[in-house]
């Protein structure tokens, strides 16, 4: 039995008499077990204290919330906002954790105590810190190395005076609860808006914020100045998976209905956790409440406007490569790298936010500082150039509706943040969206080919480094490559390579490294610990590429008549896709383009190239044909003879042949790592 299987029962909130799984009996086999099980997961959870709880936890209401408090502080997790009620300030009313500066200030006391860094911090909670104690990563690292030279604890057990507690932003919409004593001495609240009460009044340590939540509520997410980047943890999923869908086109009854399943037993649950993740991103600052007023006209006030989406948008999705090279920026480029960190950070990027991002990028070509800086930051100039061409052309192209239908807008995507929905949220995502486009710098292996399928890119399984493989049997073309699967382990260089004066290395996660063959296998072992690996035989440790743009009428590349590509072209089907072939020369100084001879099969990448903008431009320009012409059905029957040949190819390699198929047949994402060593060296054909 899995601890979901367990944690679903206690959902429930089953006593233990009430428990009939007998597996469940085995992990928890008595009450006393069982009762610590629960206080560990509604502990974790933060759940509001009821009668049920109670009874399962042996608790009452006032131990049950010290345990909770002493659970999240422990875990270092956010204050429990949402519990806030008169049963939860009688029972820590004593507590040095009653309020969120002193529970914090406790929590950067643990951190000190155990010596630990503020990047432990979870990501939200990191956020909530600098928040109201103005501490982020840097003013921590002055504070511990105080620490450590005074050998002392720089917190005294009162209230931290170390600090200078800020007064958050407040919107007027926000409601403060003030707890106070009545004539008889029983706690008594009165409630009343921000708008109304004066800024001493707000911050008293009996007073706190309550953020209202209805389901007929909009919310849009905004840019925050002050981001701070720690670990996620698997509980601020939520949080992510949110940022991801929120719209203010969606009310968030709409966002309930793409989360949950409306046949989840626990719909109310769930419901309740939706709410109370909105709440504390809207105090963060994360979000932004949409305002719907009446405007009385000739004393008619009209109907208010409902958020239906009528209209859909355009998704380019980009890899985490053209983000962190943006976020890199140059001198003067803040308010490029806020937006930048915000995508790379939440993983979207509105309408709104794609278009404030783009002029500024427009705007920085003008500025002194980026002619100064073009040759020595040319890779950021390369993706930011090639970020506005294509958002460019795509804003003209969704004026037409023959290509995008019913569309108003561009969002961003980056492609590692898809990991945080299930695959029922993303098949319900994926209506937000008319299209979806795929900018990579690198393979799309992570890219899942349903439920977005990305126009322009075949199946998923094309993006594998086994297909590349795969290209160099089948045209016995290319240099002496050998993949080896994770945990693999070389007692020596396979003979092939004894040849080479160099080993090309390239990870599953895109990095290249050239070594000496004399020091390759230290190197080489210590990466398969964590991941397979793709090694490629050098006599000079200065090979040189020449990128092939397809659909090949648009490259302007001398080597798009080479053999090998006319090839490619013609039986991958390439005139209906997008993306680069590579080729490799590995003499010393010969490159040029015109000596076919000389030039080998290295790679091919699917997806508009964005580290070049000439790449760009070339693929940007055979957009609105291939957008009119072809639909995704189409371009998936194309490529499926080639991905059967594939798949023979794969289950002569340790693949199971059966079930790729099927997943192929129900359009299942197929994820391709090597199971067993796979080498080729190219045939001498006389």
């Amino acid at each position: 039995m899995t601890i979901e299987e367990i944690e679903k029962e206690l959902s429930y909130y089953k006593s233990y008499h009430e428990i009939t799984n007998e597996s469940f009996k085995m992990i928890c086999p008595n009450e006393i077990s069982y009762k610590n099980f629960a206080i560990k997961y509604y502990c974790k959870n933060q759940f509001k204290y009821n009668i049920k709880i109670g009874k399962i936890c042996q608790l009452n209401e006032e131990k049950y919330y010290n345990k909770l408090m002493e659970y999240s502080l422990q875990k270092m997790m956010p204050y429990p906002y949402h519990l806030i009620d008169i049963g939860f300030f009688n029972s820590i009313n004593h507590s040095d954790k009653l309020n969120p500066p002193k529970y914090y200030a406790q929590l950067i006391k643990k951190l000190l105590n155990e010596g630990l860094p503020f990047d432990r911090l979870p990501a939200f909670t990191a956020r909530d810190v600098f928040r109201f104690l103005g501490v982020s990563r840097n003013q921590f690292t002055e504070i511990a190395n105080r620490y450590k030279s005074e050998k002392r604890k720089l917190l005294s057990r009162k209230f931290p005076l170390n600090f200078e507690v800020k007064q958050p932003n407040c919107q007027p919409w926000w409601i403060i609860r003030t707890y106070s004593n009545n004539n008889e001495g029983k706690l008594t609240t009165t409630e009343k808006s921000i708008k109304e009460c004066l800024d001493k009044e707000i911050y008293l340590s009996n007073v706190f914020i309550i953020i209202p939540v209805e389901e007929k509520d909009s919310f849009i997410p905004i840019i925050h100045d002050n981001i701070i980047i720690t670990r996620t943890t698997k509980m601020e999923y939520i949080y992510y998976r949110i940022l991801l869908l929120i719209d203010d086109r969606l009310t968030i009854k709409d966002l309930m209905s793409i989360l949950i399943d409306p046949n989840d037993p626990l719909i109310l649950q769930k419901k309740e956790e939706i709410i109370k993740a909105i709440s504390y991103l809207v105090r963060l600052n994360r979000l932004n409440k949409v305002e719907i007023r009446d405007i009385q006209c000739n004393g008619i006030i009209p109907t208010p406007r409902i958020n239906q989406q009528t209209k859909k948008r355009v998704c380019f999705i980009v890899d985490e490569a053209i983000v962190s090279t943006l976020m890199t920026g140059i001198t003067k480029t803040d308010d490029i790298k806020r937006i930048v960190v915000h995508l790379f950070e939440t993983g979207r990027l509105t309408n709104d936010q794609v278009y404030a991002l783009i002029c500024l990028i427009e705007l920085l070509k003008t500025q002194p500082c980026a002619k100064d800086s073009r040759a020595h930051y040319k890779k950021f100039f390369n993706v930011a150039n090639s970020l506005v061409n294509i958002i460019k052309s795509l804003q003209q192209l969704i004026c037409n509706e023959e290509v995008f239908g019913l569309c108003d807008g561009i969002e961003i995507i980056k492609m590692e943040c898809l990991k945080y929905l299930t695959e029922k949220e993303k098949e319900n995502y994926r209506m937000k969206y008319t299209s979806a486009l795929i900018g990579s710098n690198s393979k799309i292996i992570s890219c899942q080919h349903t439920p977005f399928c990305p126009q322009l890119i075949p199946h998923s399984v094309f993006s594998s480094y086994l297909f590349t493989i795969f290209l160099n049997y089948s045209y016995n073309s290319g240099i002496s490559t050998l993949i080896l699967p994770k945990g693999s382990f070389l007692q020596s260089l396979p003979n092939q390579f004894h040849q080479f004066n160099f080993i090309l290395s390239t990870t599953f996660t895109h990095r290249q490294d050239i070594v000496s063959t004399s020091n390759a296998l230290l190197f080489l072992n210590e990466t398969l610990k964590s991941q397979p690996i793709i090694i490629h035989g050098l006599q000079f440790n200065k090979p040189h590429y020449e990128n092939i743009i397809f659909p090949i009428e648009f490259s302007q590349s001398p080597l798009k008549k080479h053999p090998i590509i006319q090839k490619l072209s013609s039986d991958l089907t390439l005139s209906k896709f997008v993306g680069k072939i590579v080729l490799i020369n590995t003499t010393e100084n010969d490159f040029d383009l015109n000596k076919f001879d000389n030039w080998e099969f290295f790679d091919i990448v699917f997806g508009i190239p964005m580290d070049c903008y000439d790449e760009n431009q070339q693929c940007v320009n055979a957009l609105p044909s291939l957008l009119i012409e072809n639909s995704k059905e189409e371009m998936w029957e194309t490529s499926s003879d080639i991905v059967q040949v594939f798949f023979q190819f794969l289950s002569k390699n340790g693949f199971d042949y059966n079930s790729l198929n099927n997943q192929y047949i129900l359009k299942e994402d197929i994820l391709l790592y090597p199971s067993q060593p796979i080498l080729f060296e190219k045939k001498n054909i006389n």
